[in-house]
């Protein structure tokens, strides 16, 4: 018998943790099992033929909303085809199974819930002859034309009896490994299908010590936490952001979702010197509507969160993700605009704005008539409409999200948006509206675009405009350009005999660029880009000051990149430029 555990990722880069518990809960099987992934962006015909050529006689999906559609062509192929077992499990199958049983007879078995007692169970029925199908609890299927559902299974109490879900996997290069140190949440969120499972339990921290460290050794590039709430337990949350410092080899980075008001004064201080990029942290504020949040049962205290993510702000090491939600109740499009400035104003390094998805099983979709929500019908189940914001308005928030995605979120671009949204404009949210006005106006979100025409969009916007300062303007986008690379060389106040000059002076190095001190100039090149601006454009975005007409010269550090991927900046102000000047004059005399 050959079982093939599969399922369509959203994303290359991502792993999916379920099938790997899964696959491990039934080692014992292990000869008789295959896990392969593949994503939704494949060729559907490329994957029904890697499965067909397989040669499997069972066939498990995991499945979520990102997937299901595809999924269920996929199995509806196959079964053409060929008589293969079909079994789906996952949180998009786990609610209303009979329903989709009814709907799609090919599906043989659904498991229900967390499924690793159950698919082992399922598979020692199966190859084994153990017990009988009827005693399996948490799986639905077909007898005769009707579906059964035996009764739910009860979830693992003590997460470590669960076994290590990369016990026998390589990583691979450049790919994301989930991981959970908990399951549950301590919010009852109305929207999330975390709120199901009433509590939060925990793997001990002894075995979570030994897994990341098992990470660490390994060199894995990411790890994912998956909680819900890492820090619910502060105490908790504590021990492990200590451990994982003191055990850092600078080769892997840690993704944790938290909750920005739950942070205490002790979590943060040890934060203050951790190496950056060690960890990136996820901050779901959804919204700062308080009878938005109060609706959905989220209790949050935004003006402790506002001090807390200020505060790690500041220690520019961690890469900050806040998120909104769009089409929440009682949210009308103005309160929705308050809430994106108040998140805009904390300066996250990438703010993502979603839209509510009424999920099967969730409580909001049951309460959804007393909002008058319109919803699709098929996955992911995204709010077109409440009595609160119109369809025409959630489709103005989608141009604000695409270009929040291509200028905000894609790094290269914060200075020209800093000063956009400073100089003209009242509030953030009215730039990004305008912009995403204009971008649909002449016709931009028809194609795709690259980098460099995302500059010459915003500068014909700044143009058309008919804004004053196109000089800053102008040196702010360059500026932003040389972040990513050396795309300009110097200007001609300092030609490149002087850069040599000032590259080869001992004092100068040693000032500015210790750690290239052992390298001839040549090969420093290879590291720096060089320009002479017009204004004090680097002061301006990072340190906030106004903007002067002030000749300075700014070094870009390729090798030495942010928390943001951007290039590192050394600046000389007109003062300190003269010293080099003396300086190079003195070595040349």
């Amino acid at each position: 018998m050959k079982i093939l555990l599969t399922s369509l990722n959203s994303k290359y880069i991502q792993t999916n943790l379920a099938l790997r518990y899964l696959y491990e809960s039934a080692y014992e099987y292990q000869k008789y099992i295959q896990l392969k992934e593949f994503t939704i962006n494949q060729e559907e015909h490329y994957i029904y033929n890697e499965i067909i050529r397989g040669g499997y006689d069972v066939i498990c999906f995991s499945v979520y909303i990102w997937n299901i559609d595809k999924v269920m062509d996929l199995i509806s192929n196959i079964k053409k085809v060929k008589d293969a077992i079909i079994v789906l499990g996952g949180p998009e199958v786990s609610f209303d199974s009979e329903e989709l049983m009814m709907k799609h007879p090919y599906i043989d078995y659904i498991i229900r819930g967390e499924g690793e007692a159950t698919f082992y169970n399922f598979l020692s029925w199966l190859i084994s002859k153990k017990g009988h199908r009827d005693e399996i609890k948490g799986i639905t299927f077909l007898s005769g034309n009707y579906p059964v559902s035996t009764p739910d299974n009860v979830p693992v109490q003590n997460l470590d009896d669960l076994p290590f879900p990369y016990r026998h996997f390589a990583f691979e290069k450049n790919r994301i490994i989930y991981y959970e140190t908990s399951r549950g949440c301590c919010f009852n969120c109305s929207y999330c299908l975390s709120s199901v499972d009433k509590g939060i339990r925990y793997f001990s921290l002894n075995r979570v010590k030994e897994e990341l460290t098992y990470f660490i050794e390994k060199e894995a590039p990411q790890v994912k936490f998956v909680d819900r709430t890492f820090n619910a337990n502060p105490a908790r949350c504590l021990e492990i952001i200590k451990y994982i410092k003191r055990r850092d080899t600078g080769k892997t980075n840690f993704h944790l979702e938290i909750n920005g008001d739950l942070l205490n004064q002790e979590i943060i201080e040890e934060l203050r010197d951790v190496r950056k990029g060690l960890f990136q942290f996820e901050i779901g504020v959804q919204s700062t509507c308080k009878e938005s949040i109060d609706a959905v049962g989220r209790k949050t205290d935004f003006d402790e969160l506002c001090r807390n993510v200020q505060m790690i702000r500041d220690f520019d090491n961690i890469n900050l993700h806040l998120d909104l939600i769009a089409g929440l109740p009682f949210e009308d499009y103005n309160t929705f605009k308050k809430s994106f400035n108040d998140v805009f104003a904390l300066k996250p390094h990438n703010l993502q704005l979603g839209f509510l998805k009424l999920l099967k099983g969730s409580r909001i979709r049951r309460e959804s008539a007393d909002h008058f929500y319109c919803f699709q019908e098929k996955a992911p189940y995204e709010v077109l409409s409440n009595k609160y914001i119109s369809a025409l308005e959630l489709i103005n928030l989608k141009m604000i999200e695409d270009i929040l995605d291509k200028y905000y979120n894609r790094p290269g671009f914060k200075g020209t948006l800093k000063f956009l949204t400073d100089k003209y404009y009242h509030d953030p949210f009215s730039f990004f509206e305008e912009f995403a006005k204009y971008w649909r106006q002449k016709g931009h979100h028809h194609i795709s675009h690259s980098r460099i025409s995302l500059y010459l969009i915003i500068s014909e916007f700044f143009y058309d405009k008919g804004f004053s300062d196109s000089i800053v303007f102008s040196e702010l986008l360059l500026y932003d350009r040389m972040l990513i690379s050396a795309s300009e060389s110097a200007t001609n106040d300092i030609n490149k005999s002087k850069i040599h000059d000032i590259l080869h002076n001992e004092n100068f190095r040693s000032t500015y660029i210790p750690q290239y001190q052992h390298l001839k100039v040549k090969e420093i090149k290879k590291f720096l880009g060089c320009k002479m601006f017009e204004y004090n454009i680097h002061e301006y975005v990072t340190q906030n000051k106004k903007i002067i007409c002030e000749k300075n010269l700014c070094f870009f550090d390729y090798c030495d990149k942010n928390i943001e991927g951007l290039a590192s900046v050394y600046y000389l102000a007109m003062e300190k430029i003269e010293e080099v000047r003396h300086w190079t004059e003195s070595k040349n005399t």
